[in-house]
């Protein structure tokens, strides 16, 4: 497969949410906190290379609290919803804080 053919296939996996878009923790029950998806690709290339091209993908897990209260435990799993706290107190706050006309509506 060339590196078009292959990019493009990606793309439509991504579009698509289907192939290589999902990726599961290796011996895992592909269970939502062993379930990851395509974020983004990143391809290099170089003239020099034995190769034609690196591409690295980068996944997130579907639900961060999970994965973390499975893979880490629960202390990381608190940390991560103490954090998610913090930032919508954040967000609230600046928002409250602008002018009616700027403020955004949910």
């Amino acid at each position: 497969m060339s590196l078009d053919e292959y990019l493009n296939t990606l793309q439509k996996n991504f579009d698509n949410q289907s192939g290589k878009y999902f990726a599961y923790v290796k011996g895992g029950c592909r269970e939502e906190a062993d379930t990851f998806t395509l974020q983004t690709w990143d391809v290099y290339t170089s003239p020099t290379s034995c190769y034609e091209a690196l591409i690295h993908l980068y996944y997130a897990p579907v639900n961060e609290y999970l994965c973390l209260k499975k893979h880490l435990g629960e202390k990381w799993a608190q940390k991560y919803l103490d954090e998610v706290e913090k930032r919508e107190a954040a967000i609230n706050a600046i928002s409250a804080a602008l002018p009616e006309e700027h403020a955004t509506t949910e």
